[in-house]
């Protein structure tokens, strides 16, 4: 099977089992519990190694390991077209239970999804009949009525583009714009004013009378009567069960006078936010019962299911080897390297003091042994002495002595000497040259005022400069160098 081995495939079958859901019984679904590829659980088998790692499906590989088979497709039988639309979100695809799992062809498997994909109505509820369908070029099926929708709902852009925009006769009062916006719109299905584009938050505004209002409200006040005090006008068509609301909600913009109800603020407010609820079950289909669901420290809500085989499978993974105490000590108080921890002990972080020993002089061995192949070159005790006793520079080490960095003190002192004439020299060669005061008009307030005769600056050092010869004096008079 798949070209595993005995082993590979007892591998795999335990993989299988540890990430199965079996609480729905023999007769339920057993949904996957690991990763997901399109809807379907995948898992890897086989040792790269031997060349045999693969990525199969986890429903292929239960039916495989059941019977035997390996078909060209494998189809589910707890599918119903009738009450799932099939595609990624089908939660049946995930199901691994050999009794639900069957041979069929791709053309076979493939219809019975595109059942339950083309109903007899589209998803806004418009009937599916020959008059109201219209085939694309790419074979695809689309209403005729939310193809006027969508032309009639255009953006600013568009508008501008189209040269449309809001085609309504000049001049014309609230009662008759309402009337002219609702011609030609019958049934029970959502009607929108013609040629306007929805707001952000999703409601059409028309202007009326320098007044922007809302249209829906605007219809329902010209068709149904005034708005009570501290109410608002809700839409009735807005199911919470298949429409999450917000800006996106098309019934925002419906202004179907049968779908427009007056109620509270708090009944609107409420219903928006039944759209919003939280789901009766997780993403791996475990429904959250009390039984089932637990409260994170932090308030989340999590699946007890789900959340004990992730502990499983973290107890597998991490399980210690036969005969340790734990992944450092053996059963029998000695570490990995066979070293006795009552004897020897162990230091803060938990390691075998022993060890650490080991480590050390194998580091201290293999320091030695690269200094030992950096030898010095012929006629040198190192990188700084001969064999005749002198230095780099022929001083003899013997009478001028070496500094407590291992340095020759005559070649130190030729330096310091060097160094001193240097800065001598420069001292010396230095002239100052007389500068003309530059001309100060009258003082102002802010500025200082101009030198007065026989103040001006004359030619001889400033004071940093006569600071720079007391320094260099004092730096190299009575100075010691050892």
């Amino acid at each position: 099977m798949l070209g595993l081995d005995d082993a590979e495939i007892r591998a795999a079958q335990g993989r299988l089992e540890r990430s199965l859901d079996r609480s729905g019984g023999p007769d339920g679904c057993w949904p996957w519990t690991r990763a997901l590829t399109r809807g379907y659980g995948v898992l890897h088998v086989g040792s790269k190694a031997r060349g045999t790692f693969r990525v199969v499906k986890a429903h292929r590989l239960a039916y495989e390991m059941a019977t035997g088979e390996s078909p060209e497709s494998i189809d589910h039988l707890c599918h119903d077209a009738d009450t799932c639309d099939g595609g990624e979100g089908c939660r049946h695809r995930r199901c691994c239970n050999p009794a639900h799992l069957t041979a069929a062809t791709l053309g076979q498997n493939s219809a019975r999804t595109k059942a339950g994909v083309q109903r007899d109505t589209c998803r806004r509820g418009h009937p599916r009949t020959p008059d109201n369908i219209y085939e694309s070029p790419s074979g695809a099926r689309q209403c005729r009525i939310c193809n006027r929708e969508r032309q009639r709902v255009q953006t600013p852009q568009q508008r501008r583009r189209a040269g449309t925009g809001d085609r309504r006769p000049e001049g014309m009062s609230a009662e008759q714009l309402v009337e002219w916006a609702l011609e030609g719109q019958e049934g029970d299905a959502c009607w929108f004013w013609p040629h306007l584009a929805r707001s952000r938050e999703g409601y059409t505004k028309v202007r009326v009378n320098r007044r922007t209002l809302l249209a829906h409200r605007l219809v329902y006040e010209v068709r149904v009567g005034s708005v009570p005090p501290g109410a608002v006008v809700d839409h009735a068509c807005h199911d919470p069960r298949t429409c999450r609301g917000g800006p996106s909600c098309r019934h925002r913009a419906c202004i179907n006078p049968s779908h427009l109800i007056a109620t509270s603020r708090e009944v609107n407010t409420s219903r928006g936010r039944a759209s919003h609820r939280k789901p009766d079950e997780c993403k791996w289909g475990h429904p959250f019962t009390p039984e089932n669901t637990y409260m994170t420290p932090k308030g989340a809500r999590t699946c007890r299911t789900c959340r004990a085989a992730r502990l499983r499978e973290s107890r597998e993974r991490h399980k210690v080897r036969s005969g340790w105490a734990d992944g450092r000590h053996r059963a029998g108080g000695q570490c990995r390297n066979g070293h006795d921890v009552a004897d020897v002990g162990v230091d803060e972080h938990g390691d075998c003091r022993g060890c650490l020993a080991d480590r050390q002089a194998r580091s201290n061995e293999t320091r030695r042994e690269r200094r030992a192949q950096t030898r010095p070159r012929p006629g040198w005790v190192d990188g700084r002495r001969r064999a005749d006793g002198r230095c780099r520079n022929g001083h003899d080490l013997a009478e001028a002595g070496v500094g407590s960095t291992g340095r020759c003190r005559a070649c130190r002192r030729a330096e310091y000497e060097k160094r001193k004439a240097k800065d001598t020299t420069a001292f010396a060669s230095f002239t100052p040259t007389a500068t003309a005061p530059k001309p100060m008009g009258p003082a102002s307030p802010g500025t200082r005022a101009a030198l007065p005769p026989g103040r001006e600056p004359l030619g001889r050092p400033c004071g940093c400069l006569r600071l720079w010869s007391s320094m260099a004096h004092s730096r190299y008079s009575g100075s010691n160098i050892t």
